[in-house]
């Protein structure tokens, strides 16, 4: 798993009448998107496939982060990665599906982590 970062706490340093301010980051990864997947009546499908692709790379398999036995409540799109994301589900019998895109930024020591929720129809 790659060190990310995600906190930060600016130090303000006074030394012959100047100040500096010195940002300090932890090491944690952050998931880039947190996905959920609903039906029509917004209802969680814990069953569904989720995949993404970032910055029109690779499609790539989201992490299962769902309570579930063998199944999952949300999904985990990216750790500590930026850009442009495209998220698609599908639901496990291949009939019903979601797309959405959505740009990740990061500041200083880690990624905005955004939510993200599909409805399957």
């Amino acid at each position: 798993m790659r060190s990310a970062i995600i906190a930060m706490a600016c130090v303000i340093v006074v030394a012959a009448g100047t100040s500096a301010c010195v940002t300090t980051c932890t090491a944690e990864a952050r998931a880039s998107v947190v996905v959920t997947v609903v039906d029509a009546a917004e209802k969680v499908v814990t069953d569904a496939k989720v995949t993404f692709r970032v910055d029109g790379g690779v499609e790539q398999k989201a992490e299962c982060q769902g309570t579930y036995a063998n199944m999952c409540d949300k999904w985990h799109a990216g750790l500590e990665d930026s850009g442009t994301f495209v998220i698609v589900a599908t639901s496990a019998d291949g009939t019903k599906r979601a797309e959405k895109t959505v740009v990740v930024k990061r500041d200083e020591c880690h990624v905005q982590t955004e939510l993200v929720m599909l409805v399957l129809e």
